[in-house]
């Protein structure tokens, strides 16, 4: 039997993660500490068993009055390969006691989930909810050859692609801990296009910033910005991140100038090249649309986003939908309203 520990030593917890089973870069500790930085509360948990780590969970807790809050489970549980069904309904149930528990210095209301797949447990009073975290990617095998990956996309993408390496186009990857205010703002100009030319709402400067910050006080090595010019005219930028043998395209933005030179389809094929170099199995496009039109996490918005990420391939992943488990029945009611009234 697995017994659940909370982990607070950086070395710890990366070696509990490399014995268990995928990997997703919410479970990092340099995310851990950029959320921390954001004003949320950290706890890291394992559950260790004879032949080593059987679980993890990084979970976040957000405060909206004070002390007042609630907590956050996102793409886990992180299992071990041979995980067991009622091993995982054991320490899903032990996750749940410990949400619900008192805890120091906060006061959960509730707690949410958005698991990486579907629950064993079963939970009574668990409401089905919207997902923050996008509930379908792309996610496309880059340890392939790179002809054949080429020939699985679409024909306008591969002509886009062509297109672009004619338009003297320039790819910078930049690691966390070369970022300056420079190639920084450069991208948050690109940000501001897009925003404006697509009606996006995008995070404040300074979260973008912190991330980057972070990451380098943490040295994540695996953190890029990326930019794509052409004489000194940013065009396209985007934030990557490696975790495991994955490599996920997190946000991006493009500039109103110089359509025609296919500066997004450069930086993902640029891109694609670089994780394929690098080592990696998997190019992760973080979020499209799910396939039916009728699905709740559809999005209008989406489907132009959806239309060019697809043109490049992937198979296609949806996770589970997400749930909250109310605490305090009583400030989650005055809590649901208030959001529904803003």
């Amino acid at each position: 039997m697995s017994m659940m520990a909370e982990i607070k030593e950086k070395a710890i917890w990366e070696h509990h993660l490399k014995q268990l089973s995928g990997s997703v870069f919410l479970l990092d500790w340099w995310w851990g500490e950029f959320q921390k930085s954001a004003g949320r509360g950290v706890c890291r948990l394992t559950w260790m068993g004879e032949s080593g780590a059987r679980a993890a969970v990084q979970i976040f807790f957000q405060p909206f009055f004070g002390r007042i809050g609630y907590g956050v489970v996102t793409r886990c549980p992180l299992y071990a390969e041979d995980i067991t069904r009622d091993e995982q309904k054991k320490i899903e149930e032990d996750l749940a006691a410990w949400c619900a528990g008192k805890h120091e210095k906060q006061r959960w209301i509730f707690w949410r989930i958005e698991p990486l797949q579907e629950l064993e447990a079963e939970f009574f009073g668990a409401l089905k909810t919207f997902t923050r975290q996008p509930q379908t990617t792309l996610l496309l095998e880059v340890s392939r050859n790179q002809e054949v990956l080429l020939q699985e996309m679409h024909e306008k993408t591969r002509y886009n692609i062509r297109l672009a390496a004619k338009k003297d186009l320039m790819c910078r990857v930049i690691p966390a801990t070369e970022v300056t205010k420079e190639v920084f703002n450069a991208f948050w100009n690109l940000m501001g296009e897009t925003g404006e030319r697509a009606g996006i709402k995008s995070h404040k400067k300074a979260y973008y910033w912190q991330l980057f910050q972070n990451a380098s006080l943490e040295h994540a090595s695996d953190v890029y910005l990326v930019l794509i010019s052409k004489e000194n005219q940013a065009l396209a930028g985007g934030v990557f991140i490696g975790s495991g043998n994955t490599l996920t395209y997190l946000y991006g933005a493009s500039s109103n100038r110089e359509r025609n030179s296919m500066a997004p389809y450069f930086m993902h094929w640029q891109m694609i090249q670089f994780a394929h170099t690098h080592g990696l199995r998997w190019y992760d496009w973080w979020g499209v649309n799910p396939e039916s039109v009728s699905h709740d996490a559809y999005k209008n918005s989406w489907e132009g986003i959806t239309r060019f990420k697809e043109g490049f391939g992937g198979i296609r992943t949806s996770y589970p939908q997400a749930r909250e488990f109310p605490i305090d029945a009583c400030l989650f009611k005055a809590y649901q309203l208030i959001k529904s009234i803003i």
